[in-house]
């Protein structure tokens, strides 16, 4: 209820279709993406248009003669600083409800006076260990159009990073809009089984940042790291690559110590880390720095169920 009158709502999938109150109609025209309002229609046939900025968030409205109606301006985070008294799309596409002052953000509401939501997020910490943050806390570049998780203006699931740190492995943009892999040291690899398999844990990247943002390297320097735009799809791309690498690690060198104590130490236990963040599983992350040398040993003279050596606990 607005107002003293009753507003009924008909939905086209998640988007408002129709607006009802006191018998009064209002049809909204939407583009092909979420929360891309293009303009809406009152009962007597009159059109008002939406203008928005890289964000989805509604700046301006038009009538048919091209005449500016109404503006709206926000903050970092959401808050209006013109338009705050009137009900409608606006920051990021989202409903504004004038009367309490927070935008809906279909799972949750969203506060922009605290930069949060009101209620925690329904996947648990999949999204971090803060379940009531509003796109990892940086509403410049991503927004969050079910409250669930948070995604670029674009949609873009991978994008450039911060700078290059040159000590680990990662992928970053070859100067040709490609993107190609970096090893921390590909010239003298102390272990080459465990750099092939290193190798197979970013080419995995590559493989994610090319298929689902293809032009993610378009107009970036050589060089440009490039990373996953959300911690909850990081969590994903970062399971697929510790599985790469662990399978490349038990198939390629099941004898080799090193390898093995890596794969027990490390890959392993942060595939499983990455799995429970996935999963909103609360497991403790392993305290990898304090861990000492593995206490495993491999016999490369057995055979066990065809892996060449067998763990022997010693």
């Amino acid at each position: 209820m607005i107002g003293g009158a009753t507003t009924t709502y008909m939905y086209d999938r998640d988007d408002i279709l129709r607006e009802t109150v006191s018998g009064a109609s209002t049809t909204y025209i939407h583009g092909p993406g979420l929360d891309e309002p293009l303009a809406r229609e009152d009962a007597s046939a009159n059109r008002t248009y939406y203008h928005a900025d890289g964000l989805a968030s509604v700046i301006k409205e038009t009538n048919s003669a091209g005449a500016v109606t109404f503006t709206r301006g926000y903050d970092a985070f959401g808050n209006l600083q013109a338009g705050a008294t009137t009900n409608g799309f606006a920051f990021t596409g989202r409903e504004w409800d004038s009367e309490v002052a927070l935008a809906y953000y279909r799972a949750r509401w969203y506060d922009p006076r605290s930069g949060r939501f009101l209620s925690e997020d329904p996947y648990g910490i999949r999204s971090g260990i803060n379940r009531y943050a509003y796109v990892d806390n940086n509403p410049v570049l991503l927004r969050d159009p079910k409250g669930l998780q948070a995604t670029n203006g674009a949609g873009r699931k991978w994008q450039p990073s911060g700078p290059l740190n040159p000590a680990i492995n990662t992928v970053v943009c070859d100067g040709k809009g490609g993107v190609k892999v970096r090893l921390a040291d590909p010239a003298n690899p102390k272990n080459k089984c465990i750099m092939d398999c290193v190798l197979n844990h970013e080419i995995v990247h590559r493989a994610q940042a090319t298929s689902t943002t293809p032009g993610v390297c378009v107009g970036q320097p050589a060089g440009q790291p490039v990373a996953a735009a959300t911690a909850a799809y990081q969590h994903q791309v970062e399971y697929d690559a510790y599985t790469a690498e662990e399978d490349c690690l038990l198939k390629r060198c099941p004898c080799d110590v090193e390898a093995q104590q890596r794969r027990t130490d490390i890959v392993s236990p942060m595939r499983q880390l990455m799995r429970n963040d996935q999963d909103g599983n609360e497991s403790p992350r392993p305290n990898l720095s304090a861990r000492g040398p593995s206490k495993r040993r491999y016999n490369g003279s057995t055979k066990d169920d065809g892996v060449a050596c067998r763990l022997l606990y010693a």
